[in-house]
């Protein structure tokens, strides 16, 4: 067993290594494997799936549609950007890393789908210049920075995770 004092006494570079191979035995666990293997199995799958369905969609469906619960589909896809958006707000407000960085994700994503919509589903010459004006100086750019900002957030937590590990607490440091 490696004592604190011996962990104190390791070099950075050292209680790095340690800190690597550790997590190597840590994610040898079998369920852990298993979990990820079938995760990956799935996800694939849905993946490959998805091609043969959007080909037969892109071949079959109508050209033109009119749609049934128009105003419902705009009015619950507005409704869900918005409490996404204040989620991600309110979270990030309370320092909610982990769960604010998500949000922040699922609002970009949303943000995208409503820009796309309102760009593929937009009619007459005036209302497409609009959805492509509100998506490019609204929408997308809100979308890319949430995305940056998440990123960021996700980056600087894998440091400090890693900084944590290899890095002895201030109660550890030897005196002298």
């Amino acid at each position: 067993m490696i004592s604190d004092a011996d962990l104190a006494r390791m070099s950075t570079a050292e209680r790095a290594e340690l800190a690597s191979r550790l997590r190597v035995l840590t994610e040898a666990d079998p369920r852990a494997w298993v979990l990820h293997r079938w995760v990956t199995v799935v996800v694939t799958a849905a993946c490959v799936a998805l091609v043969p369905w959007t080909i037969a969609l892109a071949v079959t469906l109508p050209r033109h549609y009119t749609a049934s619960h128009w105003r419902l589909t705009w009015v619950g896809l507005d409704v869900a950007l918005t409490i996404f958006l204040a989620r991600t707000a309110w979270l990030t407000y309370r320092r909610r890393r982990r769960s604010a960085t998500i949000a922040a994700i699922v609002t970009a994503t949303l943000l995208y789908v409503d820009a796309w919509f309102d760009i593929t589903t937009a009619t007459g010459r005036e209302d497409q210049i609009a959805s492509v004006l509100t998506a490019a100086l609204g929408g997308v750019p809100l979308a890319i920075f949430l995305g940056f900002v998440a990123s960021r957030t996700v980056r600087a937590a894998a440091v400090n995770d890693r900084q944590s590990e290899v890095q002895p607490e201030p109660d550890d440091q030897p005196s002298g």
